[in-house]
């Protein structure tokens, strides 16, 4: 099996590149879609985001609000590397898992 990662910035074609790839019948995997389940309400990641920003990032159903965490990790590099750090590798995990 052959296995590829399509990388690349904000806007650049992936998608466009990824629905190819799945009209020619190739598995397609989203990282974005995995990490939006792994900080899901109570999941372990969830529950270390919440313990590094507190609940000012949480929305009434107890979601994370993606725009405030946002905010609070692309103005602070050390923010930034945390949830990559807690998330990557959790991201892979499941991949491999697939």
């Amino acid at each position: 099996m052959l296995l590829v990662a399509l990388t690349g910035s904000i806007a650049t074609g992936k998608t466009v590149v990824a629905a190819v790839f799945k009209e020619l019948g190739c598995y397609i995997s989203f990282s974005d879609t995995i990490a939006h389940e792994l900080i899901l309400p109570q999941n372990p990641a969830w529950k270390k985001i919440i313990s590094r920003f507190g609940n000012k990032i949480l929305n009434q159903d107890q979601t994370i609000n993606r725009n405030k965490l946002g905010n609070l990790i692309f103005s602070n590099k050390e923010e930034r590397q945390f949830l990559n750090s807690l998330l990557h590798p959790l991201v892979m995990e499941r991949k491999i898992k697939l």
